[in-house]
């Protein structure tokens, strides 16, 4: 794309003859800077989801762990206070939450929509 880009006319040379030279060159700017915001976004998005998949992972296994450790004997007070977050299991719940708000959107019932990557996964 920016290499359509006419430096002298300062705009895309595919709009010439159609606008003034300002509004091309005005135009051609606001075009540039949307494709770099959504790659940019894209990017954001992949970094974040990575990020999600990753402290859910590692929250899954931890949560498996403490319940395997307490046996299947225990009551619901012991089950609450041992998976009572504290310390680094209270900061990858914060990376969860913040990497799941990048990721995941809200449609306008309110209801979560994941992508269809995320929609693929087993719950």
């Amino acid at each position: 794309m920016l290499d359509d880009v006419d430096t002298k006319n300062y705009g895309f040379g595919w709009w010439q003859g159609y606008m003034d030279q300002r509004r091309i060159a005005l135009i051609s700017e606001c075009l540039i800077a949307s494709v770099i915001g959504v790659r940019d976004a894209i990017s954001d998005a992949a970094f974040c989801f990575k990020e999600w998949t990753e402290q859910r992972y590692a929250d899954d296994t931890w949560v498996r762990q403490t319940l395997k450790a307490l046996g299947s004997g225990a009551s619901d007070q012991d089950v609450l206070r041992a998976l009572h977050r504290r310390g680094n299991n209270k900061k990858r719940e914060t990376r969860i939450k913040l990497a799941s708000e990048h990721v995941l959107t809200t449609s306008p019932s309110r209801s979560i929509v994941l992508p269809p990557s995320l929609s693929a996964l087993p719950p």
